[in-house]
């Protein structure tokens, strides 16, 4: 899967980060135009990730979730592992793995680990200063 390849890029507006893993349990907003977002589209960007044969109800254990928004409509949700294994998931139901869509959790595939700890580093360096809301739909 190329995450490059998603068609929703162009419309993507915000990206809400939660840091899920340990203390602080906040969140954070990058807005389109500011470096922080075009620093991190960049790197999910880069992301082209490799079928790891699973798939998983709620992701826990390291991945932080990544919202992609468009105003307040969520167009997906990228999950990278920032404490084990160089993996990542993703909501979106453009699977490009062997077995087509598993079903409606998502699916787990593999990442570069340079890419990995280069996302994990990056994430490191963003303020969480937001309070963690229910997700709405």
């Amino acid at each position: 899967m190329t995450v490059a390849d998603l068609d929703y890029w162009a419309k993507v507006d915000s990206v809400r980060v939660f840091h899920t893993c340990s203390p602080p349990y906040k969140a954070v907003t990058l807005k389109k135009g500011t470096k922080e977002f075009d620093a991190l589209l960049s790197l999910l960007q880069q992301i082209e990730g490799t079928y790891l044969g699973g798939s998983l109800e709620g992701l826990y254990g390291g991945f932080l979730p990544i919202f992609m928004y468009r105003g307040t409509t969520e167009l997906d949700r990228i999950t990278i592992n920032v404490a084990g294994d160089a993996s990542f998931s993703t909501d979106t139901k453009q699977e490009n793995s062997r077995a087509g869509l598993i079903n409606t959790y998502a699916s787990l595939y593999s990442l570069p680990a340079a890419l990995s700890k280069e996302i994990a580093g990056f994430l490191e360096t963003l303020e969480y200063t937001e309070d963690i809301t229910p997700r709405t739909k």
